[in-house]
């Protein structure tokens, strides 16, 4: 059975690593969020890459050969709706995600913002001045980061390590 003097090492040890995770997440939860927001642009800028170029994926005309030509025309025009279509999607995708960060950082009813998310055509113009203003917000948040004080991060570890060496040493029987 444990004693009384066991059972601080123990409390003392969980105390130790709660401060130590502390510190280890106050230095490197800022750097994953802007880790996170810097994936949500790259994505949402591959994702408006078709619409931007107008690129068009076209099934390969050999796939076609020997079909009598009404079959083609009929596979053909099918296509061109399911692309049309997914094009479609893609666009409320990329205005569903710009809308969102426009609104996670204020500016949802400033320009270009305002006129891009109002419209259903799709503006290259408009899409790019909205990702250059979030890629400016987050360069503007790397540098604020990059400046600020940081916590240290070895004295977090340092504590974690206590922190189970004193709970280890408070289930020690004696």
């Amino acid at each position: 059975m444990l004693g009384l003097g066991n059972t601080w090492f123990v409390v003392a040890g969980l105390c130790a690593d709660v401060v130590g995770f502390s510190l280890l997440a106050w230095d490197l939860l800022p750097e994953y969020r802007i880790s996170r927001e810097f994936v949500r642009l790259l994505q949402m800028q591959n994702e408006a890459k078709p619409l931007v170029d107008g690129e068009k994926y076209r099934v390969m005309d050999s796939a076609f050969a020997g079909l009598k030509d009404d079959v083609v025309a009929q596979a053909r025009k099918e296509y061109d709706q399911l692309d049309k279509e997914l094009r479609r999607v893609r666009f409320w995708l990329i205005k569903d995600r710009l809308q969102s960060e426009a609104e996670a950082i204020g500016k949802a009813g400033h320009e270009p913002f305002r006129s891009f998310l109002s419209s259903n055509i799709f503006n290259r113009q408009r899409f790019e001045m909205c990702h250059e203003m979030l890629w400016d917000r987050l360069r503007e948040t790397q540098a604020k980061l990059a400046e600020r004080k940081r916590p240290p991060l070895r004295l977090g570890i340092g504590l974690v390590i206590v922190g189970f060496l004193l709970q280890i040493w408070g289930t020690i029987p004696l």
